[in-house]
């Protein structure tokens, strides 16, 4: 038996166990009646088909490769480190038994943690789980298709639109591809990983990138470690990469994920800044829109400056992923610190 066949077998277990307590009518009624993911429906899909290398960042606690990979778990820290540092969406592992995720987690983090969507990620066996999923506030779940027939991958990609949840389809192979495509999926996703051994070729992703059309969104799934293998990712044309291990064990989270997502943009491309913002009112469109930056007037005089309070207010409603620049003007280092607004 694979590791995959293992954590299946364990999922059929825990949602047999999930129905005796809770049985899917009660669950679906919660579900329809619990409010939409923060980010909105579609709000997966639209962060991945941003302009660029979209990262998914993976808060992850152990897998069954690496065993425990964070001790120290913080994993609302680990969120926000994320989102602070450019995440354009975080997946959350709830697989209890050899990944030691929970459900309870990723509640948490949809709810109150980041304002950018969060991806359910487990070994999704049956529909119950898309329900949990809409219940726990997920922007978006995983299907393998090494775990769901033809049919169960088309009936779940329509009870996910039902429910306004964003799929990633993974697949592994040139067939599983086409199986993902007849089904309907709008986001395919290629495991740079073995589910069955759990070994890693980077190039996997690569080989198969030419398989998926320009109007499906096309992930890169693990093995990305560094900088140049995130560049490596990036000039295949994917969309977005699911970053998870490397990330966990770095002693600083934000800069090694702003070293990935500087690495993956090619030289010359264009950063657009919206300076002199004063007004909640215009805070929709720069979220709509994802400027690179925003920037916030300090220097007396300018008929578009505005107070500490006021920028913090601002920036607080803005998208994570649009970082934050004080202008100033023949004003003191101190003066800067005490009334700047600190980058994200």
């Amino acid at each position: 038996m694979t590791i995959l066949d293992e954590l299946a077998d364990t999922a059929r277990n825990r949602v047999a166990a999930a129905k005796g307590a809770r049985p899917l009518p009660e669950l679906r009624a919660a579900a329809l009646s619990s409010p939409r993911p923060p980010a909105g429906e579609r709000g997966f899909e639209h962060a991945l088909a941003a302009p660029g290398l979209s990262f998914i960042c993976e808060v992850k606690k152990a897998s069954p490769s690496k065993g425990l990979i964070a001790p120290q778990f913080p994993y609302l820290d680990i969120a926000r480190d994320y989102a602070a540092a450019g995440a354009s969406a975080i997946s959350v592992l709830t697989e209890p038994s050899q990944f030691l995720g929970s459900d309870s987690q990723l509640r948490q983090i949809a709810s109150s943690a980041v304002r950018i969507p969060v991806l359910r990620k487990d070994f999704t066996i049956d529909a119950y789980q898309l329900y949990e999923a809409r219940e726990l506030r997920a922007s978006a779940v995983l299907l393998i298709c090494a775990l769901l027939s033809p049919t169960q991958l088309s009936q779940y990609l329509g009870l996910a639109d039902e429910l306004g949840l964003s799929c990633l389809v993974e697949a592994h192979d040139p067939d599983e591809i086409g199986t993902a495509l007849d089904a309907g999926a709008r986001i395919i996703g290629v495991n740079n990983r073995d589910l069955h051994d759990f070994s890693i070729d980077l190039s996997t992703a690569a080989a198969l990138r030419s398989l998926v059309p320009p109007n499906v969104l096309f992930v890169a799934e693990s093995g990305v470690r560094t900088p140049v293998d995130a560049a490596t990712i990036a000039a295949t044309g994917a969309d977005a990469v699911l970053v998870g291990e490397a990330l966990m064990r770095a002693p600083d989270r934000r800069a090694a994920l702003t070293a990935m997502r500087q690495a993956a943009t090619p030289d010359g491309v264009p950063r657009v800044k919206i300076c002199g913002v004063r007004r909640e009112a215009d805070i929709p469109v720069l979220n709509e829109t994802l400027p690179d930056y925003v920037g916030f007037v300090f220097a007396a005089g300018s008929r578009r400056r505005i107070d500490l309070a006021t920028a913090l207010r601002l920036r607080a409603a803005l998208d994570s992923r649009i970082a934050t620049v004080g202008v100033f003007a023949d004003q003191s280092v101190a003066e800067m610190v005490t009334a700047g607004c600190p980058a994200r």
